[in-house]
């Protein structure tokens, strides 16, 4: 998961995203929780925010299938 969400967010250039959910190349849940609290009430990230959910879900169903 941190690594498709490092490709991603660097691809859109939020180095400071990445470092809030992706600590030490680490996939950080409770920062993404914070990040999701954060964007309900200043708006900052909601597209980014719910392409990695996107990931995190797709990344959920490939663990059931393999």
């Amino acid at each position: 998961m941190a690594n498709q969400v490092e490709a991603y967010l660097g691809a859109t250039g939020d180095e400071a995203l990445a470092k809030r959910l992706v600590p030490g190349a680490q996939w950080d849940p409770f920062g993404f929780v914070d990040a999701v609290e954060s964007a309900m009430h200043n708006g900052q990230h909601v597209d980014a925010l719910q392409n990695i959910q996107r990931l995190e879900f797709e990344s959920l169903v490939a663990s059931f299938l393999a």
